[in-house]
């Protein structure tokens, strides 16, 4: 059966990972840890709050991916993370 995903498994970006839904679930924790810290941090220091969520981002797309079945593989680990959100969740 075909996936949106094919294309990214074609080019090695990524593979098929059986995640534990604790793996997903610690992902998520330091989602919203970042973003409690960023909110902390924006009054002082825009630059690093926008920093600290961007990992907040990828650490919750990186949860989304393993709860697909998936997990980035390679260089551009984070472009690739971002490219299977969109497949996954529409532009």
């Amino acid at each position: 059966m075909k996936t949106p995903y094919e294309k990214l498994l074609q080019q090695r970006r990524i593979k098929p990972y059986r995640a534990k839904p604790r793996e997903v679930e610690r992902l998520l924790q330091v989602a919203a840890r970042d973003l409690a810290t960023a909110e902390k941090v924006l009054p002082e220091d825009l630059d690093w709050a926008f920093n600290i969520v961007y990992n907040a981002m990828l650490q919750a797309a990186r949860a989304l991916m393993l709860h697909a079945g998936f997990r980035s593989r390679g260089a551009e680990q984070h472009q690739t993370t971002v490219q299977f959100c969109e497949l996954a969740l529409g532009p």
